[in-house]
């Protein structure tokens, strides 16, 4: 195992647990019904998005440290798991964004409430690295045989 792929491990679990922080934090605002105008729930917003960034900056703090080293493999399949995931995500996008078209209200309004918007190209976004990251693993595997 060479070093980019100790990182990309280091980054799949990284993602993994930022999309639990992410999505438990969508879970618990949508369960207690929270209310971002109100200024106790604010203040309980502002933790939680503290809390969903940590992971992000493991990432970025991993990115950091790690020496770039990387022949021409590596910069293939660095290529390659970034389409499949740019793939992912945007179908995520495209069926999030027709989840919500479907759900137009009154008026032709879409009715979106609170940071159910922001939460969600957060969660696509989280879904991209865990993309990325595991089909960078899985053409190293391939490649290796």
């Amino acid at each position: 195992m060479n070093k980019a792929q100790k990182r990309t491990w280091y980054r799949l679990a990284a993602s993994i647990l930022g999309l639990l922080f992410m999505s438990s934090a969508f879970a618990v605002i949508k369960i207690k019904n929270l209310d971002f105008t109100d200024k106790q729930d604010c203040l309980l917003y502002v933790s939680l998005g503290l809390l969903n960034t940590t992971p992000l900056i493991w990432i970025a703090l991993l990115d950091w440290r790690w020496k770039k080293v990387y022949d021409e493999r590596d910069v293939h399949i660095e290529e390659r798991s970034q389409a499949i995931g740019s793939t992912v995500a945007f179908v995520l996008l495209g069926i999030g964004m027709l989840i919500y078209y479907l759900t137009i209200g009154p008026l032709n309004s879409i009715a979106i409430k609170g940071l159910d918007l922001p939460v969600f190209f957060c969660l696509v976004f989280y879904f991209f690295l865990i993309t990325t990251n595991a089909a960078t693993l899985v053409l190293y595997r391939l490649g290796r045989e």
